[in-house]
């Protein structure tokens, strides 16, 4: 394991932990209250898949997701002066990182959407109240906008891994 000193965090991870941590919130604040229904588990049965799944979507994964990030971001540092188009670059690749927390959400709604009446009885009342597109191809198009850096770092990771051990 990976232990990062809060002291010795470079200004790209900086940035990221500052970026994620507001979009964290703002994403949180934009999930459906039924989301964790947490008084109806012993009620009724479909409540504990879902608070399953939203614990499992948003929270245990975007914490996953934010981790690997800042290890990586190690290498990626963003010095303040002289500007140049790398640390552009590198600033855009930080908020698009970023950015990613909200492709957990986008999946999380893919997923309410398709099992509208399985897990989610009262999406249809979701549906109209947030004005939540009912689209499930849009929504998983969305998740894969958010996290293509990221899913790109685990392709060029994986192919790091598997060259070393040839």
């Amino acid at each position: 394991m990976v232990l990062i000193h809060p002291d010795k965090l470079n200004v790209g991870q900086q940035l990221f932990l500052v970026l994620f941590s507001i979009l964290y919130g703002v994403m949180l604040q934009s999930v459906p209250r039924t989301a964790f229904p947490w008084g109806r588990i012993r009620r009724e049965s479909y409540a504990k898949r879902r608070v399953s799944l939203s614990i499992i979507l948003l929270n245990i994964l975007p914490f996953w997701y934010f981790w690997t990030i800042l290890v990586h971001l190690k290498n990626v540092d963003v010095p303040l002066y002289p500007v140049c188009i790398q640390q552009v670059i590198n600033v855009i690749s930080v908020f698009w990182f970023a950015l990613g927390v909200f492709g957990f959400h986008r999946l999380n709604l893919a997923i309410m959407v398709r099992n509208r009446y399985g897990i989610y009885t009262d999406m249809i009342l979701i549906l109209a109240q947030r004005e939540v597109s009912d689209d499930v191809c849009a929504h998983l198009f969305a998740s894969i906008v958010y996290l293509f850096p990221f899913l790109l770092l685990l392709c060029g990771l994986s192919v790091r891994f598997i060259s070393r051990l040839r």
